[in-house]
């Protein structure tokens, strides 16, 4: 095929001469891999932008009346009104004062005056860490004067804080598919009491954080506790969470089972659709599968006393009732001037759930123990409520070589694993 001389400010003579339907093949084909690339390049970052790491809020500490941060390059400001009060670009020590009525008082170790604040401070560090205590965290602090109690909330990026939280409720030490079964548990349930938080309310207050840093929610020890293999664990399961019906699951775990796992119902009374009872058969060698906790016969009428369980002496407790698992449900407690039966999570709460690390349990009394009014004895199986995934099954299971989709499967049979971000 012939092609016409150009006219003028088209290709030289010598271009066309060369050009040929290959060469326009192979140029087109350039332009489209291009665009591909780049549209690519553009649907990625813009579903980055659109679902964010979320940033949840952890309540790490609470102290009556004042409380001190450190860190280095630590910026002060007031939340509500972005006022900045102080900013040091040394090693530094924040200590804030907090009284009724919200109100707070600041200043620096060794800095001349104080400054008077309203609402939450918001404490930064371009050093990277913040310090309360013995325990350091990532990203920002916020303090609240909450009826003269200095409350301090971690706003922490959703990863950071699961990567924090993995060598506190779980080992790093174990395998890497039990890691991270238990980072998209945490991961899990931290979301849906965000999700929770925004609905809650205490005393006609919204609490301003979603989470709390203990074994009521998840044990949150900050930044220090943060090994290589649990970051491994976050970041390959990142955005990864239980859903059912398409939403996030809130999804207990707990110690020890025991043997079986229970249902949030009998424990809790709350049903929850997606958790039900299943066989372990993998947690027979943890160190809390089998345990007995004594206590002077004084001492636990003592605790009963102030949970307003138990007036005059302590004649007796026993088990009433049991779930069809054998745990206990109810227990009476029965004293010289009264006799009450009430949950026996209740009694678990008042002796300790330390102490008492399960439902599963007898008890009996000792007359000649102890060293005041003989000694009660628990006997008892498993550790924790029993809802969800027994963290030592799932050590077993990993260390069997199953994986971390079949160790979730196993626990939350009714819950799909599905990206969330």
């Amino acid at each position: 095929m012939e092609y016409p001389s150009p006219k003028d400010g088209g290709l030289p003579q010598n271009s066309i001469a060369r050009f040929s339907p290959r060469r326009l093949r192979s140029e087109l084909l350039l332009v489209v891999i291009f665009l591909a690339v780049t549209l690519g390049i553009v649907v990625f970052c813009s579903t980055a932008l659109a679902a964010p790491v979320p940033v949840v809020r952890v309540m790490v500490d609470r102290e009556p009346a004042t409380l001190k941060i450190n860190g280095f390059d630590l910026l002060v400001t007031e939340a509500d009104t972005s006022r900045s009060l102080a900013h040091e670009n040394r090693r530094a020590s924040v200590n804030v004062k907090c009284s009724l009525g919200g109100r707070m008082e600041v200043s620096f170790g060794g800095a001349k005056g104080r400054m008077r604040a309203s609402g939450p401070l918001k404490i930064t560090s371009l050093g990277g860490f913040l310090r309360v205590g013995q325990s350091q965290y990532r990203d920002e602090l916020y303090v609240y004067s909450f009826n003269g109690d200095c409350i301090v909330v971690n706003h922490v990026d959703l990863e950071k804080y699961v990567a924090g939280l993995l060598n506190s409720e779980m080992s790093a030490s174990w395998s890497l598919n039990a890691l991270t079964a238990q980072a998209i548990a945490a991961r899990t349930y931290a979301i849906y009491q965000m999700k929770e938080a925004g609905t809650t309310r205490y005393k006609g207050f919204r609490p301003p954080f979603d989470l709390d840093s203990s074994v009521r929610d998840q044990v949150y020890e900050g930044a220090q506790m943060e090994r290589y293999k649990a970051l491994q664990a976050v970041q390959r399961t990142r955005g990864m969470v239980l859903s059912y019906h398409g939403e996030p699951i809130k999804a207990f775990y707990h110690s020890t089972c025991g043997g079986r796992t229970e249902t949030p119902e009998r424990v809790w009374g709350v049903r929850l659709p997606y958790l039900r009872s299943v066989e372990c058969g993998y947690c027979n060698k943890s160190p809390r599968f089998n345990w007995v906790y004594s206590i002077p016969g004084g001492d636990l009428e003592t605790k009963l006393r102030r949970a307003g369980l138990l007036r005059g002496r302590l004649a007796g407790i026993r088990i009433v009732a049991r779930n069809r698992l054998g745990r206990a449900s109810r227990v009476e407690v029965r004293g010289t001037e009264n006799s009450v039966t009430v949950a026996a999570t209740r009694i678990r709460d008042v002796v300790g759930t330390v102490n008492l690390r399960s439902t599963d349990f007898t008890v009996g009394r000792n007359p000649a123990g102890g060293a005041r009014g003989g000694e009660f004895v628990f006997i008892g199986h498993g550790s924790g409520h029993g809802v969800g995934m027994c963290q030592y099954g799932a050590k077993a299971m990993g260390e069997q070589g199953q994986s971390y989709a079949q160790i979730l499967k196993h626990y939350y049979p009714e819950a799909q694993i599905t990206k969330y971000y």
